[in-house]
């Protein structure tokens, strides 16, 4: 399966001066259970394997949307640009500060 991880996909991070080294570790586990879902290879969605993993209800959030660079944009707050994007197969992923995961169908959760 083909899986690739891109650091600061819309380059905003590092235009705002963040340290590209330092956005993988700020992912925390997301980034480890993305990658146990393309080792896996049980047949899920790259969704249905985090939400095993995360092991609790993952709400669609309201509100909020992911714009065509990967920006998550909510209504009177500072736009989120994605710390990393996940390519799994046929899917993707952003993780976002917060914990805040879009995923490749529209789904937007919060995962901490």
């Amino acid at each position: 399966m083909k899986f690739n991880v891109i650091t600061d996909p819309t380059g905003k991070l590092k235009e705002e001066g963040a340290n590209p080294k330092a956005l993988i570790p700020a992912c925390g586990y997301l980034l480890g259970w993305a990658a146990n879902h393309a080792a896996m290879l049980g047949g899920q969605s790259l969704k249905e394997s985090m939400s095993l993993q995360y092991q609790m209800p993952m709400m669609d959030m309201r509100g909020g949307e992911v714009l065509e660079d990967g920006t998550f944009h909510y209504e009177g707050d500072p736009d989120l640009p994605p710390l990393v994007k996940i390519e799994a197969g046929d899917e993707h992923m952003y993780i976002y500060q917060y914990a805040i995961v879009a995923f490749s169908d529209g789904t937007k959760v919060r995962m901490d």
